[in-house]
């Protein structure tokens, strides 16, 4: 996504990985079949360069790099531990490197930071800067992820704004911040608080059903009785539970956390009845 903005804004850039294309723009499907359409055209066009592996940058070791993930699994951290790691082998100095995605209270300042080190020779804040942006996308259109506000937290006590100048071309709103750590919580808060919300929206619609309640009329009076301010996610996003499993692998059982612990209880429970629903509705299929 963020490799299509910026050839979107006419800069030329090295995509790292393994992606699909699409033939066509199919954009009604959501904004994935639009990325994918996207990235074929940038390819064609020489915008985009895609390459297999991290080694292939060292012929020409970049200045600005911007690594992308979600730390949320051990294999994710081991895999973004080992791109840090074979970037870090010609890293050159005077680079700025922000990481994008969601990941825990001060994934950055530690985890990558002290890889960086360990593994370029360079000091994070002297001869190479380190910053963090807040950064998910639910699936939505280019445009749309395009227009919302955005975040970029530097490491130390001065303001990123050599990544705000480089993000400033693909984000029309963007804002700094010197509070890393406050920045990685923050990104998690959206997802969570849906991820929350959507486990209330099964706990609702299931008091609905034993009382033989249609869900969808309820909330609709609740809207017409003045006593809605529920706020609840109107779709199933998967995606939103990203956020709740880092927050829930960062902290002990006995952290405070038992609410979005209960939640994704919830969620996965009530997302495997929606799929048992449609499978007991497509095997009825040609029966009547």
């Amino acid at each position: 996504m963020i490799s299509t903005l910026f050839a979107e804004a006419g800069q030329q850039n090295c995509l790292v990985g393994h992606f699909d294309e699409a033939k066509t723009r199919r954009t009604e499907t959501g904004g994935l079949a639009e990325a994918r359409w996207l990235l074929g055209v940038h390819r064609k066009a020489g915008n985009t360069h895609l390459l297999s592996n991290v080694e292939e940058l060292s012929t020409i070791p970049p200045s600005i790099v911007i690594l992308t993930s979600h730390a949320v699994s051990q294999k994710e951290l081991s895999e973004l531990e080992r791109t840090t790691r074979a970037l870090c082998k010609f890293l050159p100095q005077g680079a700025s490197l922000t990481f994008t995605g969601l990941c825990r209270p001060n994934f950055t300042s530690t985890f990558l930071r002290e890889t960086i080190e360990k593994h370029s020779g360079h000091i994070v804040g002297k001869d190479v800067q380190l910053s963090y942006m807040p950064l998910f996308w639910g699936g939505e259109t280019l445009q749309k992820f395009r227009e919302k506000p955005k975040l970029v937290a530097g490491f130390g006590t001065e303001a990123p704004t050599r990544a705000q100048e480089i993000f400033l071309s693909i984000f029309p709103s963007m804002s700094t911040s010197v509070k890393l750590s406050a920045a990685e919580a923050a990104g998690l808060f959206g997802p969570i608080y849906r991820d929350v919300l959507r486990a209330l929206e099964f706990e609702l619609a299931s008091m609905c059903e034993v009382d033989d309640v249609d869900y969808a009329e309820a909330l609709d009076l609740c809207r017409q009785s003045g006593t809605d301010n529920l706020g609840i996610p109107r779709t199933f996003v998967a995606r939103d539970a990203i956020a709740s499993n880092i927050a829930i692998s960062g902290t002990s059982k006995r952290g405070s956390i038992g609410v979005v612990r209960a939640a994704r209880r919830v969620n996965e429970a009530g997302e495997q009845r929606v799929l048992d629903m449609i499978k007991n509705a497509l095997s009825l299929c040609g029966k009547r």
